[in-house]
């Protein structure tokens, strides 16, 4: 299944509000399902939008987003809680790949909606169970500033 994001802008006058019409067109076997929803700009990062700059503290220490990026392309994955075990396996296999980013000029950052205690511990359990070693930073969100900022969790979702 292959899903493409079509933006167009719906600004229809001066006293319509701010949002983006987007369509979601998946498509799958033999059909095309569209969707559309509403999107206000600041809720969710889409593609050319310009990355939110945040400070937070994180395995390696604290770190400022816009200088940890600088001149290199970064992946930022987000997963809502620590030792989920889908979590655990996704962040166990980036640590093993992580040498072939950097190849590429790439770094990694993860985010998780918990306690900077809680990742220490999440790191023992991805290190023993991939025998592999967590190297990049995980930032600890458990306010989930940053997650919001991204779009990345519903401001009234549970993590």
């Amino acid at each position: 299944q292959i899903s493409i994001w079509v933006h167009r802008s719906d600004h229809g006058s001066t006293e319509h509000d701010d949002s983006q019409s987007v369509e979601r067109a998946t498509l799958g076997s033999s059909y095309r399902k569209v969707s559309r929803f509403f999107r206000t700009p600041g809720i969710m990062v889409l593609l050319g939008d310009t990355a939110p700059d945040f400070e937070a503290d994180t395995t390696n220490g604290r770190l400022k987003f816009s200088e940890f990026a600088a001149g290199s392309w970064v992946v930022l994955f987000s997963h809502p809680g620590d030792f989920t075990p889908v979590c655990t396996t996704e962040l166990g296999r980036a640590a093993q790949l992580e040498s072939e980013f950097t190849k590429r000029g790439v770094k990694l950052i993860g985010l998780s909606c918990n306690e900077l205690g809680d990742h220490a511990e999440w790191i023992k359990d991805i290190n023993a169970y991939k025998s592999t070693e967590v190297k990049y930073p995980i930032i600890a969100d458990p306010s989930r500033k940053v997650a919001l900022a991204y779009g990345m969790v519903q401001s009234e979702a549970p993590t």
